[in-house]
């Protein structure tokens, strides 16, 4: 009776093969589970219903009600996408924004910077924005922003070029657009707005700038804390002022008036004496 004399390696060789089957397993349980991860992200991403205009002009992302008021009142907000007060702001003024935009009270500029993680975060987001902004669609730039800032954990802290990308393309982006998010060649584009943006803010707070910024008609609007600790909103504040503003004009306009009505009923009575 023979036997099949084995060879001394073949449990080894066994052993190897069954560790790169479970090492081939795990790689693609992982994949999956990344995929999956990054489509969770996104899937209650999509346009944003608002009733105004978003354009890019000189590194601001421009928001415009289709009726705006000649005295409508000008804001500039300077933000960062890996700002976690600028998040907490975002969150208390997002609504009050659109609605003062939509309304014509309000025309506000959105200056991006990358402050906080340039290179990382901040930029990634920040050229993303700028790049969807450029595309004059206002309700994807919107559903973007809110997503950036109202997601800012998982966003900021783990999406990469991909993930960004797959955002764009669930918002409605061309593919050009989305391709040059994948491979990251949309920084090279709005990088250098992101940087002229932070230069303005140097320049405007020379003793040491931060984000969120605010400049009402070309000046600086401290941001108030809330009951709850975070920033609180700031557009009810503002369109406040302008209105007392205006009903001071008002006023002094009728006391003007009644000084020279005054006036010309004495003249009248000197006239008749």
């Amino acid at each position: 009776m023979s036997q099949k004399i084995k060879a001394p390696n073949d449990k080894n060789r066994s052993f190897l093969w069954g560790i790169v089957a479970l090492i081939v397993i795990c790689a693609v349980v992982i994949a999956v589970m990344v995929i999956n991860g990054r489509n969770s992200n996104n899937e209650d991403l999509t346009a944003a219903d608002v009733s105004f205009s978003v354009s890019l002009e000189d590194g601001a992302v421009q928001l415009r009600g289709e009726d705006a008021a000649d005295d409508a009142v000008s804001a500039e907000l300077f933000e960062d996408y890996a700002c976690s007060y600028c998040a907490q702001l975002a969150e208390a003024d997002s609504e009050s924004i659109q609605d003062a935009v939509e309304n014509g009270e309000m025309n506000v500029d959105l200056r991006t910077v990358s402050f906080v993680d340039q290179g990382g975060a901040s930029t990634r987001g920040g050229a993303v924005a700028l790049a969807i902004a450029d595309t004059g669609d206002a309700g994807a730039f919107w559903a973007f922003h809110k997503k950036g800032f109202g997601d800012q954990t998982t966003v900021a802290r783990t999406w990469e070029w991909d993930d960004y990308a797959d955002a764009a393309e669930q918002l409605g982006m061309d593919a050009e657009l989305v391709d040059s998010i994948r491979d990251g060649s949309v920084e090279e584009t709005y990088g250098s707005m992101l940087e002229a943006n932070g230069e303005n803010l140097n320049e405007r707070m020379p003793e040491g700038a931060a984000t969120p910024a605010l400049f009402v008609e070309g000046n600086q609007v401290e941001l108030q804390q809330g009951e709850d600790g975070g920033l609180r909103d700031w557009v009810p504040d503002v369109l406040a002022a302008r209105a007392d503003a205006a009903d001071s004009d008002a006023d002094a306009t009728e006391g003007a008036d009644a000084t020279e009505d005054t006036d010309a009923d004495d003249a009248d009575a000197d006239s008749e004496e």
